[in-house]
């Protein structure tokens, strides 16, 4: 799912949450990531500046063997294989969920220094210089490295 689409799902949400499914997390972005951290478990939120869509983007994220655990006690309203749609336990007011997101410190990525990676033709060195790991979150360090792999095993 696009970052336009996840944007346009979660535009004025207040009783969804709206979990997208990665290669082995779910996760939940803006007013999805708010309803999970308030009503059901406070997981470690991460912002990033989304540079395509304009404007800073809170995500958090659980493993999909770990699904039961999260998402016990929820109304489920619809589910694909890579989207799950739950009911809040209690609809939120978008002002209270703004004041959160605001909140929530904001790390800028920072390109990391002294890093010794030979050139390539397929733009590894720049992909991996262009991630820092001081400041990732482990799912998304590892959402990276599993886009990495495939778009290796795609140039065999």
């Amino acid at each position: 799912m696009t970052t336009s689409e996840i944007l346009s799902l979660e535009a004025l949400n207040e009783d969804r949450i709206y979990l997208i499914r990665g290669p082995l997390f779910w996760k939940a972005y803006e007013s999805s990531a708010y309803i999970l951290c308030t009503q059901m478990f406070p997981l470690k939120v991460s912002k990033k500046f989304v540079k395509i869509a304009n404007q800073e983007l809170v995500s958090v994220g659980f493993p999909v063997s770990s699904e039961a655990k999260f998402t016990s006690g929820l109304k489920v309203i619809s589910k694909t294989s890579d989207l799950l749609t739950l009911e809040a336990k209690q609809p939120i007011f978008i002002a209270d969920f703004s004041a959160w997101k605001s909140s929530i410190p904001y790390v800028e990525d920072k390109p990391l220094d002294n890093i010794s990676v030979q050139e390539d033709e397929s733009g590894l060195r720049e992909k991996i210089l262009g991630i820092n790991l001081a400041t990732t979150t482990p799912l998304d360090a590892f959402d990276f490295l599993v886009t990495l792999q495939k778009e290796l095993l795609l140039q065999k």
